[in-house]
């Protein structure tokens, strides 16, 4: 699977943890993968038809995870993202 693929894939599954996150009243959860992950369709769209900048920004987002202290949550979304690569 291309970066690419599993950035727009990483924004999905956040989209529904969002969702279950805000059923369950977690206003922080949302609120943290928000902060997280609002940057990347921007930085996605710079990158254009460039893949190996797809690297770079994936590479951001791991170190950007780190820093928010969500690295759990995107190590688990990555892993199931390659679990469930169709």
């Amino acid at each position: 699977m291309q970066d690419r693929d599993i950035l727009l894939r990483l924004l999905y599954r956040a989209f529904l943890d969002i969702r279950l996150a805000a059923r369950a009243g977690n206003v922080q959860v949302g609120e943290a993968l928000s902060n997280l992950l609002h940057t990347l369709p921007l930085a996605m769209l710079k990158c254009g038809d460039d893949r190996a900048c797809d690297s770079v920004v994936l590479e951001d987002l791991k170190k950007r995870a780190e820093m928010l202290g969500l690295s759990k949550w995107l190590d688990t979304a990555l892993r199931d993202v390659a679990v469930n690569e169709e």
